[in-house]
């Protein structure tokens, strides 16, 4: 039986390893052609870093680790890493702004508060009318 490069379409030797014409290891195609399971995890990972960068992450490093194996995923999973990375880089400078924002309006409100305790209404209402000469 004839034996035909997948890549070029040469005819090969039944024993052939490698197409004498263009180079390519019939073997590895062949294998990587088996192995056509999908990486679930990197896909999952990619998703998740929109909605839940630290599952997203997660998934993403897991899926990267699975891409080793299955050769699929790859690029989904440092996908996945960069975009989970960077929303929570993100995240935690807008929280400390915020956290940091609401103490600043705290603080100025407690010290409104404070600039109106240290005004007496009663010496403000009982010194304007002049008890002593009510008659």
């Amino acid at each position: 039986m004839a034996k035909f490069c997948t890549n070029c379409g040469n005819e090969l030797d039944d024993r052939a390893v490698l197409c004498p014409k263009c180079g390519i290891s019939q073997n590895q195609q062949v294998e990587t052609n088996n192995n056509s399971s999908k990486n679930s995890m990197s896909v999952a990972g990619f998703i998740l870093s929109f909605i839940f960068p630290l599952l997203g992450l997660i998934f993403s490093i897991i899926g990267l680790n699975k891409s080793k194996q299955t050769n699929t995923g790859r690029g989904l999973s440092i996908a996945g890493i960069i975009i989970s990375s960077v929303i929570m880089v993100i995240s935690t400078i807008i929280i400390s702004v915020s956290i940091v924002s609401v103490n600043d309006a705290i603080q100025k409100a407690q010290e409104q508060a404070n600039s109106y305790n240290d005004y007496d209404y009663n010496d403000y209402y009982y010194n304007d009318y002049d008890y002593n000469n009510y008659e």
